[in-house]
């Protein structure tokens, strides 16, 4: 029997999910048949990007695997290019034009945050962030009996570090708030990093030591949440933020 295995990135598979009623989670609770779900978001990464969609200089094989043994799309769209939008829009099953995040940065509202520059001057920038009020997917999952997982980027609650996943539906969450830097670390050696709403050290790359890429890290934790709950229902959003520039 064939899998239904669906693949997709950002741009390609910000696939908009339905308005879900809390009386059809009561009707999914009595259902014997709850599979387990991994969506695995690859952050700028296009569909022309893939061989198994004809590229020619890059040779993706894991995913090929996937695409294979699953679904492949022809049409599909992301709710926004770029990543606020795009993950509001996905974790939200709403159009972009009726939540609250339309972009990375806003003018006025939202949280005010200090962005560090390359030169080491900071400024004042500020984000839009969910409302109260949304209900994201892993809150009705959760509320369906699911174990819902974050790991790897966020990106959805502006500079409050008190609006972490945690408070959005997710049991666990393994990464970053907005990004790296966020916890003043390096894009892809950080020093640090959330452990629900902990900033924990990552000791494989203190004192600028390149022990372990964030992309390994968080595959790491993927695997372990897994393994965690492999008698239980679960959804894992894996979040990658490669191949987003800056490229290494």
């Amino acid at each position: 029997m064939k899998n239904n295995i669906l693949t997709g990135s950002l741009y390609t598979a910000g696939i908009h999910l339905p308005q879900i009623t809390f009386a059809e989670i009561q009707n999914d609770k009595v259902s014997p048949d709850r599979p387990n779900i991994i969506f695995i978001l690859a952050d700028d990464m296009g569909y022309g990007d893939l061989s198994c969609y004809g590229n020619q200089y890059v040779k993706t094989p894991n995913i090929d695997q996937l695409a294979e043994t699953g679904t492949r799309f022809n049409q599909c769209y992301a709710g926004s290019g770029i990543s606020s939008p795009s993950r509001c829009a996905l974790l939200t099953g709403k159009n972009t034009g009726n939540t609250r995040i339309r972009d990375n940065m806003c003018t006025a509202g939202g949280i005010a945050g200090i962005k560090i520059n390359p030169n080491g001057d900071s400024t004042i920038v500020r984000r839009a962030n969910l409302l109260p009020q949304d209900t994201t997917i892993a809150t009705v999952l959760s509320a369906a009996g699911y174990r819902t997982c974050l790991v790897n980027k966020w990106h959805l609650d502006g500079y409050d570090k008190g609006a972490s996943p945690n408070h959005r539906g997710f049991d666990e969450f393994y990464g970053w708030t907005i990004s790296t830097v966020h916890s003043n670390s390096p894009y892809y050696y950080p020093y640090y990093r959330f452990h629900g709403d902990s900033l924990i050290h990552i000791p494989e790359n203190a004192n600028g030591k390149h022990g372990i890429h964030n992309n390994d890290l968080s595959t790491n934790d993927a695997i372990a949440f897994i393994k965690r709950n492999k008698d239980n229902p679960f959804f894992l959003y894996l979040a990658f933020d490669a191949p987003h520039e800056p490229y290494n």
